[in-house]
């Protein structure tokens, strides 16, 4: 009986074995590869965020490009967290629909966000995945 999980594991190791996948990777590559020097890169697709925070945070990876969540941003712990990134600019506290109680009590629209870092990017921003409000 204690040769049984040491036979089942032999026989589908190599059918279980992923250490060779690299998916994620060359999916993060191939974003990355493609954006322009200095741009502002706003994730709002969870396999994105990780994939591309792990090349550029682990392995370095054109650290030039700014990635940002979207979704993060919409939470009001987040404007605890803006200053990890410095080159942003953010008008509000954080991400909400506009014409809101939170938009007026201090929050900030896409569009707002675009706006105040058009600028500062060289109009070379873009953005991965859905908007959460328009």
């Amino acid at each position: 009986i204690l040769c049984l999980p040491l036979f089942a594991h032999k026989q589908n190791y190599s059918i279980s074995d992923q250490s060779d996948t690299m998916h994620f990777r060359n999916y993060a590559l191939s974003i990355l590869d493609t954006l322009p020097m200095n741009s502002l890169f706003i994730i709002n697709y969870d396999q994105q965020w990780t994939s591309i925070r792990y090349m550029q945070e682990c392995e370095g990876v054109r650290p030039d490009i700014t990635s940002v969540n979207l979704s993060m941003m919409s939470y009001l712990w987040w404007e605890s967290k803006r200053f990890l990134y410095d080159k942003i600019v953010f008008p509000g506290t954080h991400y909400t629909r506009g014409n809101t109680i939170p938009w007026i009590n201090g929050g900030f629209t896409f569009s707002e966000f675009i706006n105040a870092n058009v600028n500062q990017y060289n109009e070379n921003i873009f953005i991965g995945g859905k908007l959460n409000y328009d």
